[in-house]
């Protein structure tokens, strides 16, 4: 891969930050299972940062599309389709893009699905606290672009 194109660890330093603050309203609305497996792939982006891990491969891709995929089928057999379930299969699409990103484009793929997840966030609740905290979420979304 040519050096323009690879992700510059300071970006990835305001990479993690924004998609845990886009992601932490979304905790108590989803199903902990959401959650967990959000966190595992916050700490896996990490451990691949620390170059403890790497990235996952097409296998381990193919086990984790079929586990979601039966997973959220499960899901959908005891909800109706709503809003509910089409915020976890977005918020689920967007922690695995997160370990996946390798390179700029990618980067910038997570940071537009942080601002479609707060404005998800909106639908729920459009309070003035709400407003507030995606204000100043959209404020580090955007410092982590210009990084």
């Amino acid at each position: 891969m040519e050096l323009a194109y690879q992700i510059p660890r300071s970006s990835l330093i305001w990479v993690l930050p924004s998609v845990i603050l886009t992601m932490a309203p979304q905790a108590y609305r989803l199903p902990v299972w959401v959650s967990l497996i959000a966190g595992i792939c916050i700490i896996w982006r990490v451990l691949i940062f620390l170059g403890k891990l790497d990235y996952p491969g097409k296998s381990m891709r193919l086990l984790v599309v079929i586990f979601i995929v039966l997973l959220s089928l499960t899901h959908l057999q005891s909800v109706n389709l709503n809003l509910e379930v089409a915020t976890i299969l977005l918020g689920l699409g967007f922690v695995f893009k997160l370990v996946e990103m390798c390179n700029k484009r990618d980067i910038y793929v997570v940071m537009c699905l942080c601002f479609v997840m707060a404005l998800v966030s909106f639908l729920y609740s459009e309070s003035v606290l709400t407003t507030i905290y995606f204000t100043l979420v959209i404020m580090v979304i955007v410092a982590t672009m210009i990084s």
